[in-house]
């Protein structure tokens, strides 16, 4: 099994597969059970997941940008921090809907200062 597949699976099954500065951390509801072989291949391919999430951020990070840039009208650096502050994770603490609401600020501060 691929990494890629592996990812897919456990996405598929309900787990939350977390990309942080140093790790990757897996988790899952109580309610679900994930195959040993699964959690073997994944920590066997460890490095390999932390690459492709990696990816995965960057390539969302480079369509917000320009779905910012372009159709938001904010200028690159503008459109830039807004991405970075949109696809990390969010702090300790802090829900996802203050992360939303931090958001939703930030893109309004970034327009009304274009």
């Amino acid at each position: 099994m691929t990494a890629a597949d592996a990812l897919a699976a456990l996405r598929r099954l309900g787990a939350d597969i977390v990309l942080s500065t140093d790790s990757v951390r897996l988790s899952a509801p109580r309610t679900v059970v994930l195959p040993d072989e699964l959690i073997t291949t994944a920590k066997a391919r460890k490095s390999e997941i932390r690459l492709l999430l990696v990816q995965e951020v960057r390539e969302r990070f480079e369509e917000l940008s320009a779905i910012s840039e372009y159709d938001g009208g904010l200028s690159r650096r503008h459109a830039e921090t807004l991405s970075a502050l949109s696809t990390m994770p969010a702090p300790s603490g802090i829900t996802p809907e203050q992360m939303r609401a931090m958001l939703d600020a930030a893109a309004r501060f970034l327009a009304a200062s274009a």
